[in-house]
């Protein structure tokens, strides 16, 4: 109650609203509350809820109904109450009728008789229309802001009903990022009506017909993409040539060029136009975007209207919001000069993406740095090094894991998402790229490959380290990031190295053994692999251990399998994550034995299940080992 806007009182409605039949519950079974406010018990406690709506659901007292459903006990439970209000108001507008008692509106429409009841008040002059913000305002002067209803005012009629289906015809044809933001632009379609277009004081252009009035800005901004088309001749251009036939003849097609430049203007406008993406931040939705899209409907042709928006959060500075009071801006001059060009680029897309708020971290810039210096070091050393062979398995899993990178990254790309593309396209690039040089003398031809991709891949982000790392003829920023294949199924069968190289060093570390002579890896039984793979998708639609041992056991390894099953079944986050069959899994580590004796600084021996008869041998399954340790 805002004693700020008429009298302050409000009705109080507890038949339809909980918050008023909880308050008046509580106000009726509390007598110190009622003497605080000199009230009179015998009174207050006569005041019933009186109907008005009713709704199928809910009845003609719904939010007596509500809170007792809700089990609503005090107006102290602000989450239940806050439920209790969507059900209510949503079922009474949309679906309640006008209950029995009210009149000439009885039985009629909730919406309906909204507006006739408020049409009939303010005719008899017992309501006044006034407008209100959608929050508090305060303007620079820290005075509160009041909407001011100018007289002989020009609006844009975004409410008629046939330029409305224009635009829904446009929105259907465009392209969002992200996609969820669709359900926004129909709602601010659908709401939009009269808007005032002009103001009277301010930079901006004159109303051409009413020059008392200047164009406001939203409203003087939803076309210009089609200016960028022509600025590059507008200077040779006399100013008393830019006329209605001018413009006609450069957007529309209409009539001949008047001068020379005039088809220039046309030819660029018809090579950039329509434009595929336009880039703006989420409060735009309502204005300035949705603007756009009507307007280039009225004005333009349909195959010119916009192909694709990208629409982006705000923009925080290390975690608080930037603003000229805070005075936490960073100007792009002082950002070049501290961070360096690329480290501040990277930042920028590192902060966010989607409606997400972008965070710039100056911390991640200056780190960003070093790890830019890191990259050329990693390229500059490792660019033609290596062995001419044939692919091992090594080999294949790291141009899977690089063509898997890329073109993740490249989507990524496309719908906009920067960051997710770049932290896949630097950092988990190169954690794939100085895996590989850690695993195995590299392949010289696939490490160049990964090498010019990863830069190619940057090069839209990080342009300047990524043109000077590149030891190529011609300038990389020409260059064409080719296609690579699709990896369908991509099995990360180094998963299986990397949890081996954990599981031996903490059961060394267990068995304090610094030295080891020799360490041999039993891999799993045969049978095993088919088991598991049966079991795994079995675990899906079963948890029941008794039921999947009846569902799995097999005569041959019923014992085994009874013994196998209750672990997993009840922590399935221990089932293998790839399991490929023995001979590849076999093959495979006697691949990555001279890694393992790298690492560990020992002879390695791998055999199969089958050919070991110690005991451990018999916990080996697919993806783990067994692990001797001598």
């Amino acid at each position: 109650c805002d004693p700020n806007k008429g009298t302050g009182i409000v009705t109080s409605v507890p038949s339809d609203a909980p918050d008023d039949y909880i308050g008046l519950r509580d106000l009726q079974e509390n007598p110190d509350e009622l003497k605080k406010y000199g009230l009179t018990a015998s009174i207050i406690s006569k005041i019933k809820p009186i109907p008005i709506i009713k709704s199928s659901d809910l009845g003609d007292m719904a939010a007596v109904k509500i809170v007792k459903e809700l089990g609503i006990k005090t107006q102290h439970e602000r989450d239940k109450l806050e439920k209790a209000k969507k059900i209510v108001y949503k079922k009474g507008f949309y679906e309640g009728v006008m209950h029995s008692s009210c009149g000439p509106y009885a039985g009629m429409p909730v919406q309906k008789a909204k507006d006739k009841i408020k049409n009939k008040l303010i005719k008899e002059g017992k309501a006044e229309l006034f407008y209100e913000l959608t929050g508090r305002v305060v303007a620079r002067s820290l005075s509160e802001c009041v909407v001011k209803i100018v007289s002989d005012q020009w609006f844009i009629k975004y409410g008629d009903p046939k330029w409305k289906k224009e635009a829904y015809k446009a929105l259907k044809l465009l392209e969002l990022h992200p996609k969820k933001v669709r359900d926004q632009f129909e709602y601010v379609i659908n709401w939009l009506d009269n808007w005032a277009c002009t103001r009277e004081f301010g930079l901006g252009t004159k109303l051409p017909w009413d020059k008392r009035w200047v164009i406001e800005s939203l409203s003087d901004s939803t076309i210009y993409m089609s200016y960028y088309t022509l600025l590059p001749w507008l200077n040779k251009v006399t100013v008393s040539k830019l006329d209605d036939k001018f413009f006609d003849y450069v957007f529309l097609g209409l009539g001949k060029s008047p001068f020379k430049e005039a088809k220039i203007m046309r030819e660029s406008f018809l090579y950039w136009y329509p434009f595929d993406i336009r880039t703006s931040g989420k409060d735009l939705i309502q204005n300035h975007l949705a603007f756009c899209l009507f307007n280039h409907t009225a004005v333009f042709n349909k195959k010119f209207w916009p192909k694709g928006f990208g629409v982006n959060g705000h923009i925080m500075v290390d975690n608080e919001k930037m603003s000229k009071s805070k005075g936490n801006m960073i100007l792009l001059r002082d950002m070049v000069k501290q961070y360096s060009p690329d480290a501040a680029r990277a930042a920028i897309l590192n902060g966010g993406e989607g409606l997400d708020d972008a965070n710039w971290d100056s911390a991640f810039a200056r780190n960003m740095y070093g790890k830019l210096e890191s990259l050329y070091s990693l390229c500059v050393d490792n660019y033609d090094k290596g062995e001419d062979r044939r692919n091992t398995t090594i080999d294949i899993w790291f141009e899977n894991s690089v063509n898997m990178i890329v073109n993740k990254s490249c989507k990524f790309m496309d719908n906009l998402q920067f960051r997710s593309a770049f932290q896949i396209g630097f950092f988990e690039l190169q954690s794939k790229i100085r895996w590989y040089l850690r695993r195995t003398t590299p392949n010289k031809k696939l490490l160049n490959k990964a090498i010019e991709l990863q830069l190619l891949l940057l090069t839209p982000c990080t342009p300047h380290i990524s043109e000077e790392t590149w030891g190529k003829k011609g300038l990389i920023s020409l260059a064409v990031l080719p296609k690579v294949p699709e990896v369908e199924e991509f099995k990360d069968t180094e998963q299986i190295i990397e949890q081996l190289l954990k599981d031996i060093t903490g059961l060394l570390k267990m068995l304090e053994i610094q030295n080891p002579n020799k360490i041999r890896l039993t891999v799993s039984e045969k049978w095993k692999y088919t088991f598991f793979k049966k079991f795994k998708k079995t675990l899906k639609e079963e948890k029941d251990v008794g039921k999947l041992i009846r569902k799995l056991v097999d005569e041959g390894h019923a014992k085994d399998i009874s013994r196998i099953i209750p672990p997993f079944a009840r922590n399935p986050s221990k089932m293998p994550v790839l399991i490929m069959d023995q001979d590849k899994e076999y093959k495979l580590l006697n691949e990555a034995k001279g890694f393992f004796e790298k690492e560990f600084g020992c002879s390695f021996e791998v055999v199969k299940a089958e050919e070991n008869e110690s005991l451990k041998a018999r916990n080996a399954i697919p993806s783990r080992s067994a692990i001797e340790i001598e």
